[in-house]
């Protein structure tokens, strides 16, 4: 989805100088408005200047210097946004800018200034000068910057100008400038959030767990006893690449945990005559139904009166803030940007901002009515018994609250393809028609013209493997159908004459009182042709004459069967079940063991810490354990280990594991938690109260 997002990037036709058609734009790729054309939704002026919309363009025309700034931030990202000068003045856009203070002393300006000769138009001011360029005055033009850690290319009317490293902000908001004097119009501002990764691979529930209502919240949806049952409660699947659930209520948790982060999906509301309602929640605690935020799905207004939700709508803040419009429709998949900072939320619908709110109420733990800041769960909420929801394409990224560095990702579910280069949409093209595509062979095809463009395409490559591997099956088993039916032609030949071999012998035997050898035979004529009248004919003279020597024999060996299974359940009650434990090697809780019996054991150096715990705290006099260092998880009867981004690093048999990817623990398995102590897998018997 990356690869095809950026060329979807591509295809997008940008407007050069003199074009006066507004930019289109593609949700589904990530991209968002931060302006809608209509109104000043999401932005915060300051200083002076008299900023207003006019004909689909923020203006800024009168008054003193002075800037507007996104209500949101954000980290690394691809911007859009048209300008024009009605004369040789001066502006700028401020990128990764503080949310408070003047934005051009703190952020990157990208300079619109012509009669500046040391960083004109096209330039990053103090950075990246471009070369000689001039925007002329009183025609649109377009700027396009890629920001990415500290890299900036920036390109004026489709030109790269600019290209290089800034060492500054790395996260922060969006502004533009107006210089007294200088009046100036923007419009068509788009952004694309980057470095977003799946934290839903697109095949299984792995990494997620159901939670359903316990308590006075079952009781009052009338649901507890049939949902604890299994009769009729929620059903979370996987359904073409997509997590389809059905009834409710209840909701799917990831497993991560995130403060201010950017979370990115595809959403459907299966309509059937109903409208059904769900909703993503966030900063919500572990296991427990429906805490924390939630951003609601309900595609309900009156009449055609979409700026009129009918139950906040999807896009809006449950209980808190309704959105501003409902932008989309039951039966449809719509595109969601949730983006999260410290008290601030925003959401954009198919890429329209719907909610932009600063929650000001005192912290607390109830998001309803107070302000929830601290790290929580991210969950997809089925609301009740006519919830039919898909979600689909989930992707986040955390944001670092320093504002420093960019926030770790979310943990990366499917690996992802190629970078850019000069055949993106042919190969986001090719890549779609394989993945639709049901034929092995024309998979096959696909993905080996994929690898002729970009021999490094990972996607391609496994694609291409896989593909590979069911056309080879599909051809040996053709191989071997067509091997069987000659095979099956010569064999019912030699079985005829065997058939009548096998009776005839079996019939001596019976005459001659040899029972058993009478069975031999026959049940090699019976394996030929069950359903000859004379193999069941001589079959029920054999069956009754064994019945009779059946009898005789039960009597002596009943006791020998009691015996054998006595000693039976006798050594199976002796071995019992067995537990794991984690067994402390080193340091002064040496011998001790922790009972692995819950589905998550958190590990670390404190028991807690805000709205966390651990379940086993490490003592460390070296103090390279991190507060909350790893988890060791139990999914499908098998025990898995989960570094949690610690400082020091989680060792694994004497090799660091990589942060946010589960590794299998085997019996035996050595558990090094930094320089701090050292643990091992072991199972014992389960003790008897």
């Amino acid at each position: 989805m990356i690869l095809l997002g950026c060329v979807l990037l591509i295809a997008v036709p940008l407007p050069f100088a003199g074009d006066s058609t507004p930019a289109t734009m593609d949700p589904q790729s990530g991209w968002i408005q931060l302006f809608d054309g209509k109104s000043l939704f999401g932005w915060t002026s300051g200083g002076g200047g008299q900023w207003r919309v006019v004909n689909g363009s923020i203006t800024a025309d009168s008054g003193e210097s002075g800037y507007l700034r996104t209500n949101t931030v954000f980290a690394d990202f691809i911007l859009r946004c048209d300008f024009r000068l009605n004369a040789e003045g001066e502006s700028g856009i401020l990128l990764r800018s503080d949310t408070k203070g003047d934005p051009a002393a703190s952020g990157y300006k990208l300079q619109i200034n012509n009669r500046d000769a040391s960083f004109p138009t096209g330039s990053l001011v103090g950075y990246l000068k471009a070369a000689k360029r001039q925007a002329a005055p009183g025609a649109w033009h377009t700027y396009e910057v890629e920001v990415t850690g500290d890299h900036f290319l920036i390109k004026l009317d489709g030109t790269p100008t600019a290209d290089g490293n800034a060492h500054k902000n790395r996260l922060g908001a969006i502004a533009l400038q107006f210089v007294k004097g200088n009046p100036v119009e923007f419009r068509n501002i788009q952004l694309k959030p980057l470095g977003l990764q799946l934290i839903f691979n697109g095949q299984n529930l792995f990494g997620w767990k159901i939670v359903i209502p316990t308590g006075e919240k079952a009781q009052q949806r009338g649901k507890i006893g049939t949902m604890l049952l299994g009769q009729s409660g929620p059903d979370w699947t996987v359904e073409d690449g997509a997590i389809h659930v059905k009834k409710g209520p209840s909701q799917l948790e990831n497993g991560s945990l995130y403060d201010d982060f950017i979370l990115q999906l595809a959403i459907r509301a299966n309509g059937k005559g109903r409208h059904p309602q769900g909703g993503v929640l966030f900063r919500g605690d572990q296991g427990v139904f429906s805490t924390g935020y939630r951003v609601q799905i309900d595609n309900t207004f009156p009449g055609k009166d979409r700026d009129k939700p009918a139950n906040f709508g999807s896009g809006g803040l449950f209980g808190i803030q309704p959105a501003r419009r409902v932008v989309s429709d039951d039966d449809q998949y719509f595109y969601e940007t949730l983006i999260v900072r410290g008290h601030h939320i925003s959401v954009w619908v198919d890429g329209i901002p719907v909610s932009d709110f600063e929650d000001t109420r005192p912290d607390g733990p109830d998001a309803l009515l107070q302000s929830r800041n601290g790290a929580g769960t991210i969950s997809l909420l089925s609301a009740d018994d006519h919830s039919s929801l898909n979600f689909r394409e989930i992707r986040a990224i955390g944001l670092s609250r320093a504002g420093v560095t960019a926030g770790t990702p979310a943990p990366e579910a499917i690996p992802g393809g190629a970078g850019a280069g000069p055949h993106q949409k042919e190969i986001a093209d090719l890549i779609d028609r394989a993945v639709h595509s049901n034929d092995p062979q024309e998979q096959v095809t696909l993905y080996s013209q994929i690898l002729e463009l970009d021999p490094n395409n990972l996607v391609a490559y496994n694609g291409r493997k896989d593909a590979q591997d069911k056309l080879d099956a599909l051809q040996a088993r053709l191989s071997q159908q067509q091997q069987m039916q000659q095979q099956e032609q010569t064999q019912s030949q030699q079985s005829e004459a065997a058939e009548r071999d096998a009776v005839q012998r079996a019939e001596t035997a019976f005459l001659a009182y040899d029972i058993r050898g009478a069975r031999s035979h026959l049940n090699v004529a019976k394996k030929i042709d069950p359903n000859d009248p004379e193999v069941q004919q001589l079959d029920a003279l054999i069956a009754r004459q064994e019945t009779l020597w059946l009898v005789e024999i039960v009597a002596a060996m009943a006791f020998g069967v009691l015996v054998v299974l006595g000693l039976v359940m006798l050594f199976l009650r002796r071995r019992g079940p067995k537990q794991p434990y984690l067994e402390i090697l080193d340091g002064p809780e040496k011998g001790e063991r922790y009972l692995l019996n819950q589905e998550v054991i958190h590990l670390g150096a404190v028991a807690q810490e805000g709205g966390n715990h651990n379940e086993m705290v490490i003592s460390d006099p070296l103090r390279s354990v991190s507060p909350f260092h790893c988890e060791v998880r139990q999914h499908e009867g098998k025990l898995y280990v989960l570094d949690c981004d610690s400082a020091n690093g989680t060792f694994l048999n004497g090799r660091r594991i990589h942060p946010r990817q589960p590794v299998l623990l085997k019996k035996g398995a050595r558990l090094r938690l930094a320089e701090g102590c050292t643990l091992r897998l072991v199972f014992s018997p389960m003790k008897k109260n």
